[in-house]
């Protein structure tokens, strides 16, 4: 086959520009520090990376969730923690009541105090949350989910549970209902001691002792569950991390350049490039020289 000198013209001409795209090719790698730029660098790489960055991501919005799940549930065991400290000060108050050397008066002054401690209670379970109802159930923006008008405290807020998605497919419960602490009885209790103070009815008071220490047990019972969901939130955000650290090597270990070599092989490039362009040039200015 005869070579001729457009054959060889266009050969130079595509090293050429073989040439140029290398060296643009190793100009973006050392840009970006990044071996995969596109799927056609390497598809199965490629692939793998981006299943990887998707479980990274998804992973994150799981940190992000239970970071909100952690600051409700945390809120909702400290205040449930208050309300227990209210009713064993209200037993310790029944206790001093049911002495019958207290007179009358005492008995209406304490129980003046123990009124105290039921609007105290009644206040805390209207706490909000990042301006939500804790204890209303889904009800979180409307009205207080209890009412109290002087002799009961009524639920009006529903049973729904807020869920928060914290892993694949586990979905956690975060909030305690309203129902569970009138289930306790400790309003009907803490009501029923009152008015045996201020009736001076001493047998009454004895028997409110043991109502209210199971109210106060009851109460414990449900911030254990809060305890215990806590505890699980940091173990699962734990485990996130520890997924992510390892998931961020994988995806490095898989895109990341070696630089040193990439620098090597863009100098090589570029001293093969300037030997082309000069063969080039040289095979160019023969072709011109031909004609004159």
């Amino acid at each position: 086959m005869r070579v001729t000198q457009s054959m060889m013209t266009r050969t130079l001409i595509s090293n050429l520009n073989k040439g140029r795209e290398s060296m643009s090719t190793s100009q973006s790698i050392m840009s970006t520090g990044k071996n995969l730029q596109s799927a056609s660098d390497d598809p199965v790489k490629y692939a793998t990376t981006t299943r990887y960055k998707e479980t990274y991501s998804q992973n994150e919005q799981y940190q992000k969730n239970i970071l909100d799940a952690k600051g409700w549930v945390d809120t909702t065991s400290s205040i449930l923690n208050d309300i227990y400290s209210n009713v064993l000060s209200a037993k310790d108050l029944a206790y001093s009541a049911a002495d019958s050397s207290s007179s009358t008066e005492e008995l209406e002054t304490m129980a003046d105090q123990l009124e105290g401690f039921i609007s105290e209670i009644y206040s805390l379970t209207n706490s909000k949350y990042l301006g939500k109802y804790l204890f209303s159930g889904t009800r979180t923006v409307e009205d207080k989910p209890f009412d109290y008008d002087g002799s009961t405290v009524d639920y009006i807020g529903n049973e729904g549970k807020i869920t928060r998605r914290i892993s694949e497919g586990y979905d956690a419960t975060i909030n305690i209902s309203g129902d569970e602490i009138m289930n306790t009885d400790v309003f009907e209790n803490l009501i029923s001691l009152r008015d045996a103070m201020l009736a001076g009815d001493r047998s009454a008071i004895s028997d409110s002792i043991g109502a209210l220490e199971q109210s106060a047990q009851d109460i414990l019972s449900i911030q254990s569950k809060t305890g215990s969901l806590s505890n699980l939130l940091d173990m699962t955000n734990n485990r996130l991390e520890v997924a992510n650290t390892n998931l961020s090597s994988l995806i490095s270990e898989l895109e990341d350049a070696d630089l040193t070599e990439v620098i090597a092989q863009y100098n090589s490039n570029e001293l093969a490039y300037q030997a082309a362009l000069q063969a080039t040039s040289s095979v160019l200015n023969l072709n011109i020289l031909d004609f004159l």
